[in-house]
């Protein structure tokens, strides 16, 4: 390159920088992002980019189509719906509520990336970036990817990669299962497959490098990375994998053994059940109800039977993986999996509560009522789960407090969910010959408002973990979110907070770069 040349590349790159709206040529079509900053750093996003169909009336409960391709620049500056849910409890009486801003049509994925990146026909001129896909969890019910905790703008800049966040369904939209090829179930996992698979396609039209890709995935999304792990369809898609809270062993404790008789209960509540019981028949029906009214009819199911699970069987998710010597296909080559000192605590917060009474009046019998709860939500017998909560107390319940029994409870639901089922998926990718690394996250941080019984529970890490703590304040002032307490929307980052998550951010961002 000859020196006039030089001037005149790095003239028109400036120039690039400094415009006001980037704009990336993707393969379905150009899209106009918008250009942020961050402790200096610029920044672009690009927001609500479809990667599929929107599976609206036929497409309902079926697996997700490729988007199609548009001509006009598409606006990319805001985000779009999450998909359609129920309530979520994400802090302590912090509820967000769907009801009216989710939508059926909800299948986009959003990108941050380093501003300056200069591309020629998806062709970078610089060294690509490392990218990172990250799956919300959400119990497989609820989850948004544009959700205030869920922002990739700090990690893309604090460190320079690209940042891939996408809806994606849960709940019933996500894993109805009428065990017919109309509704196979596991629609979710298909969703983040197409997910990946534009990533593939398109991600170095912004610069991102294809070849190294790392899956994020926190709660159930990490056990779905797990799963992608696992499965032959998501084979040289990603590089790297982060599980956060949950690997596809802790799927286990998310399944359904009746998957035909919940959509059969679901049809007659929709009154799409007739004497014949065809599937097609009730699936023709319930793909014509709205909806916003289907949501609510399960919601008015039950608290466990309202809740629609992953089920095996499928191309996708064939067999759980019980036994690692039966599994033919492990994707990825290094793993970084983590969990809290208190996973099962934030589980254990609303039964508790509504149980109190029980408690207190009948001391002797603190088992029984905790049993309860776990053997309704993982359909196992009473008896097995009663000795098993005996095991955690050497001493009677009443030689302890209220705080000291609640919070041994609690390790005795997060300790099967998601302790141990880390630190066996780890050893059995380790007898693999994966590297694997694993971490303990201890520290209660002010922006926690549970109990203090509840120590550093489930989720809690998140936004230090993602830096979407520094973002909190900001993003929490948006119309959307006016709605939540005063008290939890006014919080602002401590500089102990802030300096402790960017600590994290950047040794998330080594594994990501380099294993």
């Amino acid at each position: 390159m000859s020196l006039r040349q030089a001037v005149l590349f790095t003239t028109v790159t400036s120039l690039l920088c400094d415009a006001q709206q980037p704009v990336v040529r993707t393969p379905y079509g150009p899209v106009a992002g918008q250009r942020l900053t961050y402790e200096g750093k610029q920044i672009d996003s690009f927001f609500g980019i479809p990667f599929a169909v929107p599976p609206l009336g036929k497409l309902r409960f079926r697996k997700p189509l490729a988007a199609r391709s548009w001509k006009n620049v598409r606006d990319a500056t805001k985000f779009q719906p999450a998909c359609l849910q129920t309530n979520n409890l994400v802090n302590r009486d912090v509820l967000l509520n769907y009801s009216s801003s989710a939508s059926e049509d909800c299948l986009h994925l959003n990108v941050w990336r380093p501003s300056c990146v200069v591309m020629d026909n998806c062709k970078s001129k610089q060294a690509l970036l490392p990218v990172v896909v990250y799956i919300y969890g959400g119990a497989f019910q609820w989850g948004d990817a544009s959700a205030f905790y869920n922002d990739g703008l700090v990690f893309s800049s604090v460190n320079e990669v690209v940042f891939v966040s996408f809806n994606y369904r849960t709940n019933v939209f996500g894993f109805l299962n009428g065990r017919s090829p109309d509704s196979p179930g596991n629609l979710a996992f298909w969703d983040q497959l197409l997910a990946m698979q534009w990533v593939q396609k398109s991600i170095s039209c912004f610069g991102g490098d294809p070849e190294l890709v790392t899956l994020y995935g926190q709660s159930s999304g990490a056990m779905s990375v797990g799963l992608h792990v696992l499965s032959p369809l998501s084979k040289g898609l990603f590089k790297r994998c982060i599980f956060e809270s949950g690997t596809a062993l802790s799927l286990l404790t998310f399944q359904r053994h009746n998957e035909v008789s919940f959509f059969s209960n679901l049809a007659g509540k929709l009154n799409c059940t007739d004497s014949t019981a065809n599937t097609t028949a009730m699936l023709d029906c319930m793909r014509r109800v709205g909806a916003h009214e289907l949501i609510a009819q399960v919601g008015d199911l039950g608290q466990f039977s309202s809740m629609f699970f992953p089920s095996k069987g499928d191309g996708f998710f064939p067999e759980y993986p019980i036994n690692f010597a039966n599994v033919g296909c492990v994707n990825g080559e290094e793993m970084l999996m983590g969990t809290t000192t208190d996973e099962g605590s934030v589980f254990f917060y609303h039964p508790i509560k509504r149980l109190d009474d029980l408690l207190e009046y009948m001391a002797d019998y603190y088992d029984g009522a905790s049993a309860t709860v776990i053997s309704t939500a993982f359909s196992i017998p009473f008896s097995a789960v009663r000795h098993y909560i005996n095991s955690y107390f050497t001493n009677s319940v009443k030689n302890l407090t209220r705080g000291e029994t609640l919070n041994l409870l609690s390790h005795a639901y997060g300790d099967p969910v998601f302790v141990c089922g880390t630190n066996l998926w780890g050893e059995e990718l380790a007898k693999r010959g994966h590297s694997v690394y694993r971490y303990v996250y201890g520290q209660r941080m002010p922006w926690s408002h549970w109990d203090d019984w509840m120590g550093v529970v489930h989720m809690e890490d998140l936004p230090y973990m993602l830096g979407s703590v520094a973002t909190l304040a900001d993003n929490l002032r948006e119309k959307r979110w006016e709605y939540l307490p005063e008290w939890f929307r006014r919080y602002n980052a401590t500089p102990v907070e802030l300096t402790f998550s960017m600590n994290l951010v950047k040794a998330l961002g080594s594994f990501v770069k380099t294993g």
